[in-house]
């Protein structure tokens, strides 16, 4: 079908510490529900541009979220957005099923239960059998969930907005589908800048391999400095009694018993944001601080991630689910990538087992066919700039060099010093994007990057991070 913009009044929310644009255009695109001819129906997809300050002639740049999240005001008058502007109108999105995009999925379960693992996965796969039984008796089409589906949107969106020409901008799960987009290789394209990728072909899919080859480097950078060398030799090693501490000794929050794979999801969410730099005194005090103040840390950052799928309920972990099950499997069971992982890394193995729990909640689910191509690399000659965060757990600075391989065209950028939602907006950054999108096929002045440091980890004293956790408002 051919896609249509239909205007609507933007609605913000008032309550919020953004302020929101007055001079946004608000509307949805309309877009086929399935582009392969087995399903006529359509979609409406939640669209905001924001014109460009002053005309430049130069194509828009549509952004494309991480997550896959919804889009937030705060994001329409960030840093990166406020900078765009000032050459190009930039355009945000609503993936399918998610925000104010229609239709929205939603499912109403109980919450995971039980005190092993095993009971706890026994827990979810009802949980995902009967969401998807909700979702299937309520006509929703999972099947219209996908990256590639997200993907051709893209070009829908700016074919609705009257655009013969884009750039795209997309970061995490966004680049997913960007490099998709690139597979497809529509004629509107013209470049694209992709942070943190995360290319079909990489080899750490399982989850485990980036987070084992996070700590690795974050070990490699301690070494360098002798206090950090002292206090931190053998993190692997620290982290593999931490993980014998939480499976020999009961510790509970909220009702919940605590498990390694708990723990995990706690490290693995405090090494992907701004306080990554607490990594090592945080396995530290897994290993031998005390358990009154590790067990409300670790229940307040993993509920809801068992077998690194989440809880369905909201659009979110449904639409997350979904696309989780398609782009870490791509296809194939990933037990056996699992089993592997565990022999690799056996001071995470506690938290992968069982190494089929992934697999068997995919197919409870029942994810919409992954095309045969789905594990091959993305090949393009499009001017694209690639950046990557040297401690990443989720997108690796490998995953990063593996997509530019394919990418002759590609610059690729690696800041020292941040992580998954580190950095992502450093003013030397921000402005290299700016530069680049004015002029794709121009050598880019890096020079800015000179400034650029690496971490410093703070060597103790965790007790007190949680302290001021607690005492935050």
């Amino acid at each position: 079908m051919t896609p249509t913009f239909e205007a609507a009044p933007c609605g913000f929310e008032e309550a919020t510490d953004a302020t929101p644009p007055q001079d946004a255009v608000c509307g949805w695109v309309r877009v086929g529900a399935r582009r392969d001819g087995t399903d006529h129906r359509s979609l409406r997809l939640w669209v905001v541009r924001l014109p460009a300050v002053r005309s430049t002639g130069l194509p828009p740049v549509i952004r494309v979220l991480g997550g896959p999240e919804p889009m937030r005001l705060a994001y329409l008058g960030g840093a990166r957005t406020t900078r765009l502007r000032q050459r190009h109108d930039v355009v945000f999105f609503d993936y399918r099923g998610l925000g104010r995009s229609e239709p929205r999925l939603s499912c109403r379960v109980d919450a995971v239960s039980g005190d092993t693992t095993d009971a706890r996965l026994a827990s979810k796969l009802r949980q995902y059998a009967e969401c998807h039984r909700q979702l299937e008796d309520a006509g929703a089409d999972l099947d219209a969930i996908a990256s590639r589906e997200n993907a051709r949107d893209i070009d829908d969106i700016a074919r609705a907005l009257g655009y013969a020409s884009y750039y795209t901008h997309g970061g995490s799960y966004g680049s997913v589908t960007t490099l998709e987009l690139i597979r497809s290789r529509p004629e509107g394209l013209r470049a694209a800048v992709i942070g943190t990728p995360l290319p079909p072909n990489s080899p750490l899919h399982d989850t485990v391999g980036s987070f084992a080859s996070a700590l690795a480097r974050i070990q490699d950078h301690c070494n360098r400095t002798p206090s950090c060398a002292r206090r931190h030799p053998d993190l692997a090693g620290t982290l593999a009694k931490a993980m014998d501490r939480i499976d020999r000794t009961p510790l509970h929050h909220d009702g919940r018993r605590l498990l390694p794979s708990d723990l995990f999801n706690a490290l693995w969410s405090l090494m992907a944001m701004d306080d990554y730099v607490w990594v090592p005194s945080a396995i530290e005090f897994a290993a031998h601080g005390d358990a009154g103040a590790l067990a409300p840390w670790i229940g307040a950052n993993s509920v809801g991630w068992d077998f690194f799928l989440p809880e369905p309920g909201d659009a979110f972990s449904i639409v997350n689910a979904t696309v989780n099950c398609q782009d870490i499997a791509r296809g194939r069971p990933i037990a056996d990538d699992m089993r592997a992982a565990a022999e690799r890394h056996p001071h995470l193995a506690r938290a992968i087992l069982p190494a089929d729990a992934f697999d068997r909640l995919c197919a409870a689910w029942r994810p919409s066919p992954v095309p045969a191509d789905a594990r091959d690399p993305v090949s393009s000659d499009l001017p694209v700039l690639l950046f990557s965060l040297h401690f990443d757990p989720v997108t690796p600075p490998e995953d990063a060099r593996l997509a530019k391989a394919s990418l002759p065209n590609a610059i690729l950028l690696e800041h020292p010093g941040g992580t998954h939602v580190s950095r992502v907006l450093d003013t030397c950054l921000v402005e290299m994007e700016a530069a680049f999108l004015a002029d794709p096929d121009a050598p880019l002045d890096s020079a800015c990057t000179a400034q650029w440091q690496p971490a410093e980890f703070v060597l103790d004293a965790f007790d007190a991070y949680l302290d001021a956790i607690e005492a935050a408002p």
